[in-house]
């Protein structure tokens, strides 16, 4: 689940190095990750009708991220502390190269 949100965090340029990771929506994980997934294929629908769909998206997968972080938590896996470094390293990569490849339309 990590893994798939931070490549959707990564298409839509959302810089996870920068959000609270630790912020969890509800007391219940699996009704968060539930209505997390829910936005996240509303968002995708919207697509499909040419409504906006970027804002609703981002927050959906930043909730993905935060369920992410919270489960390891509660498995006792020490995945925030690594997942956020990993996930600030390759945000900060890929704004290098993108600034330096000129076909970026930058």
């Amino acid at each position: 689940m990590l893994i798939a949100a931070a490549g959707a965090a990564n298409v839509l340029r959302i810089d996870l190095s920068k959000a609270d990771l630790a912020a969890v929506g509800t007391d219940d994980p699996f009704a968060s990750l539930a209505e997390a997934v829910g936005r996240l294929a509303d968002a995708g629908e919207k697509i499909d009708h040419l409504e906006e769909f970027v804002t609703q998206s981002k927050e959906a997968i930043l909730d993905l991220v935060r369920w992410s972080v919270a489960v390891g938590r509660a498995a006792d896996v020490a995945i925030a502390s690594h997942a956020a470094e990993a996930m600030r390293v390759r945000w900060t990569a890929h704004l290098v190269r993108s600034r330096s490849c000129p076909s970026n339309g930058a």
